[in-house]
């Protein structure tokens, strides 16, 4: 019996701002794809972007980029939020007061001329696809994807969650519909192994249908080498450095940049310093005071379209230094040890998430801790027993990806069935 394709109406955020994101849409369109079904996608705050035409994409309007039209009205974005949070609040109690108000009938006008009502509808479930977008530090974002949710439960949508990193999550109305959300939900699929499930529990979320999978982008391949890449070059740290406004505006790290990388370089070492975010504050405008009157033969700063290219990239590096959550990922994956630097509780639950698989923690630095001789001697040590780490880690990712894919499987396999 051939099976019937159902449509996912996939929730995300920041796809086109930010690699690492495009790298678990990427390839969880993918894998959906290959099992059959496909997708509406809702992205904030600009557009779908081109999926290499795996399968159709269908762009719509979602609740968040409604705050635009709000603003448009010289109305400011936190009242707005406001408006839509107490305005589906109100519906979403009167729905369990009153469900004969909430008939299919009534809705008809709303179904078949709201944009994004009618993407809900025309979906067999919803998907919240992995990001660590449900929490405190972007709480526009946050309730909006949730708000999403909490419409598509009102209209008979079963959710799912994959690769999901949760929390933290300490504002009132944020936990109340994180609850709501995911107390309906039919599985949950989280990228980290401790922080996002003692959340849920603590909400009262059945444990049952919580798994740890790992990262979406985790089984994305790297692309090919270019016939032009170098091999038998010097030793390669790959970099990457970023101010954002959810980290340590301090940039203890970034301030003393040159005093890591000037005796390395004396050593040998090249630098190649990754972009990942299209904000040039945070990413260009650092590289480029980091290396001012540096020699161009020691350094390069490279940026990338697609996910798969960089993973290929920074597979070539020798140690990496990063602060971004899938650039690390791509380095464990790729085999190539990475020292972790994080400010503040959300980057730290996220990389302790990530090295937690791989059983290294201690990877894992503050940046406040992060001084110059400390890092110098750890890449040291990462070097000289590189190729020992690199089976390692070769090992781990091998076993991880099964464990992802064998996760995803069911949670598709369970959303066709439905």
């Amino acid at each position: 019996m051939t099976r019937i394709s159902k449509t996912a109406l996939l929730i995300n955020t920041g796809s086109s701002r930010n690699l690492g994101d495009r790298a678990m849409l990427f390839n969880i369109c993918r894998l959906l794809s290959a099992r059959g079904a496909r997708y509406i996608y809702s992205t904030y705050p600009s557009g779908p972007p081109d999926i290499n035409g795996e399968t159709e994409v269908l762009g719509y309007v979602s609740l968040c980029s409604r705050l635009g039209r709000f603003a448009s009205l010289g109305v400011k974005p936190d009242s707005s939020i406001v408006m839509i949070e107490l305005f589906i609040l109100f519906t979403g109690l009167s729905a369990l007061c009153i469900p004969t108000l909430f008939s299919r009938r009534w809705l008809s006008a709303w179904l078949n001329r709201d944009d994004l009502l009618s993407a809900i509808d025309r979906s067999d479930f919803i998907l919240f696809s992995g990001g660590g977008y449900l929490t405190d530090m972007g709480r526009l974002e946050a309730r909006a994807c949730l708000l999403t949710g909490v419409l598509g439960i009102m209209l008979g949508k079963p959710v799912y969650f994959s690769g999901q990193g949760i929390g933290p999550v300490k504002e009132p109305l944020t936990r109340v519909l994180l609850k709501f959300v995911a107390r309906r939900a039919k599985r949950i699929l989280l990228r980290d192994r401790d922080a996002s499930r003692n959340l849920l529990v603590n909400l009262n979320v059945d444990s049952k249908k919580i798994r740890e999978s790992g990262d979406d982008a985790l089984t994305l391949a790297a692309v090919p080498p270019a016939p032009d890449s170098r091999k038998n070059i010097s030793k390669i740290l790959g970099v990457h450095l970023r101010l954002t406004p959810f980290g340590n505006k301090s940039a203890v790290l970034i301030e003393h940049a040159r005093s890591i990388f000037q005796p390395l370089i004396q050593e040998g070492w090249k630098l190649r310093f990754y972009k990942f975010a299209t904000q040039s504050t945070w990413e260009t405008d650092i590289y480029s005071k980091i290396t001012r009157n540096m020699d161009d033969d020691v350094y390069s700063i490279v940026h990338f379209n697609e996910p798969g290219e960089v993973r290929q990239s920074v597979g070539e590096c020798t140690v990496c230094i990063g602060m971004a959550y899938h650039f690390l990922l791509f380095s464990l994956a790729e085999a190539v040890p990475a020292i972790g630097i994080y400010s503040g509780p959300y980057y730290r639950q996220k990389l302790q998430g990530l090295y937690g698989w791989y059983g290294r923690q201690e990877w894992v630095l503050d940046q406040d801790q992060a001084q110059s001789e400390v890092l110098i001697k750890l890449i040291h040590a990462l070097d000289s027993e590189h190729t020992f780490l690199a089976e390692q880690l070769s090992e781990i990712t091998s076993e991880l990806s099964t464990h992802y894919l064998r996760e995803i499987d069911e949670m598709i396999q369970i959303a066709m069935d439905e």
